[in-house]
């Protein structure tokens, strides 16, 4: 016998498939656990780019103290500037958010969470349509347009062009609502620079294609005021 052969294996203890379940079960929480609706950083750094005055608002303690505004641009890799908050090309919060949408690309598969759920036995939640979910709860009840905000939905999936994003223009929203133009305009500014839920398309309020590919979450904000 040679020596390598007469050497003894290393003792590893199997591993049964309930263990393997459970792990893979925690390994998946993990992974949502720093999705956006879940986890404060990521949500701010999802956000991005976003008002400076927004993020004060959003985070005091974090942008009006200059040794944690050092912290966040050296060591966390923002760019902090009179106007903007934003994520450097390459930095920790660039490679953050590259990781979330990578992983709301993971759980986006509805045949995946379809298949890892009957093996589980565990529901396994949608990061993105969640996110999707908690934008327009914030659209609806932002205090300052909230209320303005939900007409102008309900008359966008009343009147507007359901193939493209429920399409409506300006002029016809101001018809159809009480608010007025300069108004509508303030509010399509939040709704496309600060929120993401409208194309940034002239003239008109267009919900953005992917707020379209969770209908139910639309609707489920919305309820009809027929």
């Amino acid at each position: 016998m040679s020596e390598t052969e007469s050497r003894e294996e290393p003792e590893h203890a199997p591993v049964s498939e309930e263990e393997f379940k459970q792990h893979l079960s925690h390994l998946f929480e993990a992974m949502v656990a720093i999705s956006p609706t879940r986890n404060y950083v990521s949500q701010m750094v999802h956000l991005l780019p976003e008002e400076r005055r927004q993020m004060r608002y959003a985070y005091p303690e974090l942008f009006e103290r200059m040794e944690t505004q050092e912290f966040l641009t050296d060591g966390f890799g923002l760019e902090i500037s009179e106007e903007e908050v934003s994520t450097k090309h390459r930095g920790p919060s660039s490679d953050l958010s590259s990781l979330i949408n990578d992983i709301m690309e993971f759980f986006d598969d509805e045949e995946r969470r379809r298949l890892l759920s009957e093996y589980l036995d565990q529901e396994i939640p949608n990061p993105r349509r969640e996110w999707i979910d908690h934008k327009l709860k914030m659209a609806v009840s932002e205090p300052n347009y909230g209320e303005e905000i939900r007409s102008i939905f309900n008359v966008m999936r009343k009147y507007g062009d359901q193939q493209n994003g429920y399409r409506l223009n300006t002029e016809r929203i101001e018809e159809l609502t009480d608010v007025e133009d300069g108004r509508i305009r303030e509010i399509k500014r939040f709704l496309v620079s600060e929120l993401d839920i409208l194309r940034d398309s002239n003239g008109e309020f267009r919900f953005e294609s992917v707020i379209m590919e969770y209908p139910g979450v639309v609707d489920s904000n919305l309820p009809s005021d027929d």
